[in-house]
């Protein structure tokens, strides 16, 4: 312990005063302690750390927008800008609560229209670009909406008071990022194409039984048609070697379809790796399970100064 010349505690070993400022050190180890007084703490800091990421979206779904005039780009950066508004918001209340639910049910909404055309896409002969595309919006809606759970968080916490809301909602995160597209987008990029690929090895398939055919027709005998045996060969060689050109065609959508498939993984997991919302999601889950020691100090003015145990980063 430290004290003064007047002999107050100032000071007390392994603990460091809390300061409510968002720059402030990881603040993960307040809520779970039954600190309200830190809970706006915490917020700051989660939403901050939320709002660094979520502003990237704006770039990836601008890219896409320069391919695909779709309405539903914009909708989903007027979703997000209104997100960053609250975010960055010095005071927040329950209007702003209902606010980022309408913000996640327009996610959630796109998402579910996206994933819907994914299945219809599955069974209809459409272009991979097509394909692709899809499959990155579902994936960046499905994260917006992530985004504003961990925001409705961050915002409680602002708020203060709410610490059973708080729990029931990171639990509810907890198990919606499990079971989320975002997550398992590997899996599910991969359930996708395995029926498109599917598709095409059964028509590779079909392409060699017919150039086989083709190339029985060539040794058959020959019946004379009046033009001569020499025309007939003319022919039967002619649908041998389309027959032979099908299989090349068929060959080649199944290789571009492989590249395709692994190239979307490799895009998704860069993509992923870049948002750094496992993280944040990490940390929040793991508040309402982490325990810790509070110092108060009194002071002159009848006030208290707040003490949390310094943990190495």
């Amino acid at each position: 312990m430290v004290r003064d010349a007047s002999g107050r505690l100032v000071e007390h070993a392994g603990f460091a005063e809390v300061g409510l400022r968002a720059s402030m050190m990881n603040p993960a180890i307040y809520l779970s302690a039954g600190m309200q007084v830190m809970s706006a703490v915490s917020g700051t800091y989660y939403l901050k750390e939320i709002n660094d990421q979520i502003t990237d979206m704006d770039a990836k779904l601008d890219e896409l927008q320069r391919f695909h005039h779709d309405t539903s780009i914009g909708r989903l950066i007027a979703a997000r800008k209104g997100l960053s508004e609250i975010v960055n918001r010095e005071f927040v209340d329950t209007t702003d609560l209902s606010a980022i639910r309408n913000y996640k049910k327009t996610a959630d909404e796109i998402h579910e229209e996206y994933i819907y055309r994914l299945k219809r896409q599955e069974s209809e002969d459409k272009k991979l670009s097509d394909i692709n595309y899809t499959i990155l919006i579902a994936f960046e809606a499905n994260k917006l909406s992530l985004f504003a759970e961990l925001i409705e968080i961050g915002t409680r916490m602002k708020i203060g008071g709410q610490i059973e809301i708080i729990n029931g909602l990171t639990s509810q995160l907890k198990q919606n990022y499990a079971n989320s597209f975002y997550h398992n987008n590997e899996l599910e990029v991969e359930k996708i194409y395995s029926m498109i690929q599917q598709r095409s090895s059964n028509e590779l398939v079909d392409k060699n039984i017919k150039f086989e055919k083709s190339l029985d027709k060539l040794t058959d005998n020959y019946i004379s048609t009046g033009w001569g045996i020499l025309p007939e060969i003319g022919i039967r060689m002619f649908f041998a070697g389309k027959a032979k050109r099908d299989v090349n065609k068929a060959k080649e959508k199944v290789e571009l379809e492989k590249k395709n498939l692994s190239k979307v993984k490799k895009g998704m997991k860069q993509n992923k790796e870049s948002d750094g919302i496992d993280n944040i999601i990490d940390e929040v889950v793991k508040l309402q399970y982490k325990e810790t020691e509070i110092l108060y100090i009194p002071t002159e003015n009848n006030k208290q100064r707040v003490f949390v145990p310094i943990e190495d980063q």
